[in-house]
């Protein structure tokens, strides 16, 4: 992607309950309906990031394993 001329508004920090699934990249792609490129491992373990389940504003990624450690922290709930 390039960013150039494109102006920066500044740094945020997400904070967004999310539910989370582990899936290789090979599975994403595959329920996605994408090849996995020449470049990429279909094994690289990862997690299927989901936002706002199960409304009109669900949003679904994936991200590498040490991507998602590095950007996410489970919580636990008490009932």
């Amino acid at each position: 992607m390039n960013l150039k001329g494109m102006s920066e508004q500044g740094m945020y920090k997400m904070t967004k309950l999310v539910h989370a699934f582990p899936m290789n990249r090979a599975e994403y792609n595959q329920m996605r309906g994408w090849t996995v490129l020449l470049k990429e491992d279909p094994e690289d373990k990862g997690m299927l990031v989901v936002t706002d389940m199960d409304t009109e504003d669900e949003h679904i990624c994936w991200k590498t394993l040490a991507v998602f450690e590095s950007s996410f922290k489970m919580i636990t709930t008490e009932e």
